[in-house]
């Protein structure tokens, strides 16, 4: 007997899973089983970490905020920073003027500081380790703010020192990988930018630090790799933006697509980051609280009920 195929429709559904949730009809493809199928394709390791997490892909977006939730994320992180406005560019303002300071025509004329080497550890290196303590200090200063706690800006700044050098390695590196991200934006979304993403907010709300802090962080990271991608290339170029077209406006003096970080460029680079730059950090942390509420409620919910004998 013969069989003749007489029309053919698309699928509504995945061939493999049977859902909807994750399954484009336009291609045929479910993100859910996809990942297993690249998974597959990798070379098998007995350390393959970036397998287990492709492996895991499907299962994690299933649980990640919605568009509607991020946006009210958004929305409640604009009011968080008109109300604790002070608070937010005190702490950022404390270390950051200082930076003013490590501008590479200020050290080298004017602190005398010829060593090309050692200009280069002033002017790039400090700032990148003391950025990491800024970010510490409005991550605990926004949680406790959150919670309806008191904090000054001497209390966030002790707090975090406190930490030692368990949280310094854990954000710098945490920094390192959004970086990689960055810069790799494909391999940033699936492996670099999650596990670096919430390091410091994990080191400073639950005191985790090392390889632990990007384990969790990747876990959470890995339930919205775009929006945080976004967030991060929005937060670091938003700064360069805005400078580069006052430039524009009140010098109409820029070097190609550059900015000229000497003189009055470097000062305007140097106030918007700590006028806007902490704006992202708050968003950023109230996603990780909301994130960490939302898998506490799922394991409350998955956690049987324990049965309790009368008497």
């Amino acid at each position: 007997m013969k069989f003749q195929v007489k029309t053919k429709t698309k699928s509504t559904r995945c061939e493999i899973c049977h859902q909807t949730d994750q399954f484009d009809e336009a291609t045929e493809t479910c993100l859910r089983c996809q990942s297993l199928v690249v998974a597959n394709l990798l070379p098998q390791t007995p350390n393959s970490h970036f397998q287990d997490w492709m492996v895991n892909l499907g299962n994690a977006n299933r649980a990640s905020l919605s568009t509607r939730e991020l946006l009210q994320v958004i929305q409640n992180s604009f009011q968080f920073y008109r109300q604790n406005f002070l608070l937010l560019i005190s702490i950022t303002a404390v270390s950051l003027v200082p930076l003013c300071l490590l501008q590479e025509d200020i050290v080298r004329y004017y602190f005398g500081i010829k060593d090309a080497d050692l200009r280069i550890f002033i002017c790039n290196i400090v700032p990148f380790i003391l950025y990491s303590f800024v970010i510490g200090a409005l991550d605990l200063a926004i949680l406790k703010r959150h919670r309806g706690e008191g904090i000054t800006i001497f209390s966030a700044y002790h707090n975090v020192f406190s930490r030692g050098i368990k949280y310094l390695f854990t954000s710098l590196i945490g920094r390192v990988y959004q970086l990689v991200g960055i810069a790799f934006c494909w391999l940033g979304v699936l492996y670099t930018y999650p596990s670096g993403a919430f390091a410091s907010e994990i080191a400073i709300t639950e005191e985790v630090y090392n390889m632990a802090a990007f384990k969790a962080s990747h876990r959470l990271g890995m339930r919205i790799p775009i929006f945080l991608l976004l967030l991060g290339l929005t937060g670091f170029i938003t700064p360069y933006a805005v400078t580069e077209a006052l430039n524009e406006i009140l010098s109409n003096n820029l070097y190609g697509s550059s900015i000229s970080f000497s003189g009055f460029s470097y000062f305007i680079l140097i106030f918007f980051d700590i006028l806007i730059w902490p704006l992202f950090v708050v968003i950023k942390m109230l996603a990780y609280l909301r994130l960490q509420n939302q898998e506490a409620t799922a394991n409350n919910q998955n956690t049987p009920a324990t049965f309790q004998p009368r008497d």
